[in-house]
């Protein structure tokens, strides 16, 4: 089976989020110079990071410079204490985690797999479809 990769996001989908967020144009530079030095990887996390965060209504930094270097702490704060989630395709619990429509497919470290809710957003990871029963 084919995995469907959703386009990694760029540095514009993630200005947009964070100048409608209150961010001035006066921090764009110092914010692309942050983004364009971190893998592609650590830019998905940082993507998903913040765009959780204004989904959930959480607070996120009007400075939008500010706002990215906090939502990178956060996220290394997050992988160092958190435990690895657990992938449920092909698993004995799968067809009762469905039942209680708590699962997601979701890209976590460049791989999908079938995960709860909760470790997605927990991870940040980008959700590709929602399982229900």
């Amino acid at each position: 089976m084919d995995s469907i990769k959703p386009a990694p996001p760029t540095f514009l989908d993630i200005w947009s989020m964070l100048y409608s967020n209150g961010g001035t144009n006066y921090s764009k530079y110092d914010c692309c110079c942050l983004w364009d030095s971190l893998s592609p990887e650590k830019q998905s996390e940082l993507y998903n990071n913040i765009r959780l965060r204004l989904e959930q209504k959480r607070y996120v930094s009007y400075n939008a410079y500010q706002a990215m270097q906090e939502s990178l702490r956060e996220i290394e704060r997050l992988q160092h204490h958190a435990a690895p989630p657990k992938n449920y395709n092909h698993s004995r619990e799968f067809d009762a985690m469905v039942a209680k429509g708590c699962l997601v497919t979701a890209n976590y470290n460049g791989e999908v797999g079938i995960y709860t809710e909760a470790d997605a957003a927990q991870h940040n990871m980008t959700i590709i479809k929602h399982l229900h029963p």
